[in-house]
């Protein structure tokens, strides 16, 4: 399976520092295809260490993948030890009191089947057949007052993040993949500016995953930029124009690296 793997994050106009954080990188397996690994962290915003708590629970990805490539298959429990460690790494920084946090999503994808882990409003998108889905949901008390049919006290603020409290409760599934799909991780920093039409046409029309990146990040930058934006994309199958590597090295072409 061919598998074309970008990311790209910008700061924005409105904040000092970038406090997302993203991966997009793949590590080669023994026998078979890669393991393609893809994973946003939003630090929480205003608060201290924002980019320190994004950059650990990247660490922890990071760390923890590669053990999980000569897997038969990718059980939901892969993504919920990464989000355990990053648990544990970015609740290491907090003292006094300090509230620190961070979202993090995650997916782990090979020969046609996907891990996703998610805590946090970071977003996993998939198109097929020129139907966009959200995989994920946020884990804001709005989202949940509304799903539960209850009063909301707390505005949109999160649920439950990376590094706060003494546990997660990480939101897991596991999805068949399919010869032209295509994967989009994102923080908030898009999709509360660049609404899901939008979103689908850039994957619709998109050359390759490097080229849909690039786009979203420039629709939220026109939309004004008013936080970080951290965008990662994984095209499964053949690339349609000239520009993409073609076949297997595809893997890791247009990622952060290549392990193995």
């Amino acid at each position: 399976m061919i598998v074309d793997v970008a990311g790209a994050s910008h700061v924005g106009y409105k904040r000092k520092e970038n406090q997302d954080g993203f991966l997009a990188e793949t590590v080669r397996r023994a026998e078979g295809s890669p393991l393609v690994c893809l994973a946003i962290a939003d630090g929480m915003g205003g608060h201290h260490a924002g980019k320190e708590a994004s950059d650990r629970a990247i660490e922890a990805v990071r760390h923890n993948f590669p053990a999980f490539a000569d897997l038969e298959t990718l059980p939901e429990g892969c993504v919920r030890q990464i989000h355990d460690d990053a648990h544990a790494r970015v609740a290491a920084i907090g003292n006094e009191g300090e509230t620190v946090g961070t979202t993090l999503t995650v997916v782990l994808l090979r020969d046609g089947e996907a891990a996703i882990g998610h805590v946090g409003d970071s977003r996993a998108y998939l198109l097929r057949g020129g139907r966009l889905q959200r995989l994920t949901e946020d884990h804001t008390w709005d989202e949940y007052a509304h799903k539960h049919g209850i009063e909301n006290p707390y505005g949109t603020e999160l649920r439950q993040a990376v590094g706060v409290g003494v546990s997660v409760e990480t939101e897991t599934h596991h999805r068949p993949v399919l010869n032209g799909d295509r994967l989009l991780l994102c923080s908030d920093g898009l999709f509360k500016v660049v609404d899901d039409d939008a979103i689908r046409t850039v994957l619709r029309r998109a050359a390759n995953a490097k080229a849909a990146c690039d786009e979203c990040v420039d629709r939220a930058l026109k939309a004004g930029g008013p936080d970080n934006i951290a965008v990662v994309a994984a095209f499964i199958g053949r690339p349609r124009r000239f520009g993409c590597l073609p076949g297997a090295r595809l893997f890791g072409a247009l990622t952060q690296g290549v392990r193995g």
